[in-house]
């Protein structure tokens, strides 16, 4: 499923994502998806792992390698952003 996204940032050719951690969320829960398109590149953030923890919901980061077939292309990112309630 489609993660949302709380942020993201790309740096030193990093894909740097926030998404809620309920206690069990690490760079292993979520996978980089991309596709190339009509338009360009289209890249999905996916939860391959549910956070099932109970502690109350916070904004974590989490950092990814930039996927190589992108370069120095342009892209799309497929995630609805949302704004937490709660920092």
């Amino acid at each position: 499923m489609n993660e949302p996204l709380h942020g993201l940032v790309i740096q030193d050719k990093k894909l740097k994502i926030s998404v809620t951690n309920k206690g069990y969320t690490t760079s292993g829960s979520l996978r980089v998806d991309v596709v190339s398109g009509f338009a360009g590149f289209m890249v999905t953030i996916v939860r391959i792992e549910e956070d099932m923890g109970k502690m109350m919901p916070q904004v974590v980061e989490l950092e990814f390698p930039l996927p190589d077939e992108i370069g120095n292309e342009q892209f799309t990112v497929q995630n609805q952003f949302t704004i937490p309630s709660r920092i």
